[in-house]
């Protein structure tokens, strides 16, 4: 489990707001896995706004998710209910929200400007995310068949996988620009730029250039994913 020092500063962000509902949540009878079905329903309420064109409903529903997203790990440790199932349920949730978020904000836009453009922008942003997303469930998959501790299960254990195994200065300086890759394109990141271009009202660039972008980095995981799989097998 990754130490909250460790973590990015979108998740940090987001502590502030889940310790104190994880304080309450402790009070109650729900399970760890509980909370991950129950932020699951808040994704898809965003998604069904983003449809409607809804903004501020579906963000504010978007960040409950992320929050409860937090609050889920931290029961599940006060608790001690971790569990590879757990992790598994919690990339499961980011699987479906992830990639039905983007799709629901082209559709809206391509309902709003009768243009389907915006469709065919999201539906590529979220079949891209849902490629990424699988090759992150397949290795908890594995993880979870296996009892594996040392499989790389989230794009953040990939980045630490690709540091440990390149060590030179310049090498360096390129994982840390694969790095910043990833780190925008994570989910928790991904709030806050949605929240920028509803602000700045350009949502509708915001789903196209991040299709197009997402192009690039997919193809750049898919490569690393078959070059530590081929290390794996030696």
């Amino acid at each position: 489990m990754k130490k909250e020092k460790d973590e990015m500063w979108a998740v940090k962000f987001y502590r502030i707001f889940s310790k104190p509902l994880t304080k309450l949540l402790l009070h109650t009878p729900l399970t760890a896995n509980q909370i991950s079905l129950t932020m699951i329903c808040f994704g898809i309420a965003s998604a069904i706004f983003f449809i409607m064109n809804s903004y501020y409903l579906a963000i504010l529903y978007l960040f409950i998710f992320f929050v409860l997203d937090c609050s889920d790990g931290e029961v599940a440790r006060a608790k001690n209910q971790q569990s590879l199932r757990g992790e598994y349920l919690d990339q499961l949730a980011h699987g479906i929200i992830h990639p039905l978020i983007l799709f629901s904000i082209g559709l809206g836009l391509s309902i709003k400007f009768n243009s389907i453009t915006f469709f065919l922008a999201g539906s590529l942003a979220a079949f891209l995310t849902l490629l990424i997303m699988y090759l992150n469930l397949s290795k908890v998959y594995v993880k979870l068949k296996s009892n594996k501790k040392h499989v790389a299960t989230t794009t953040n254990e990939l980045k630490e996988d690709i540091q440990n195994k390149f060590k030179g200065k310049l090498m360096q300086i390129i994982i840390q620009v694969i790095k910043s890759c990833f780190d925008v394109f994570d989910m928790f990141v991904l709030f806050f730029i949605i929240l920028g271009a509803i602000f700045f009202n350009v949502l509708n660039w915001f789903i196209i250039i991040y299709a197009l972008l997402l192009i690039p980095v997919t193809l750049l995981l898919i490569a690393l994913h078959i070059i530590f799989s081929f290390g794996d097998k030696k």
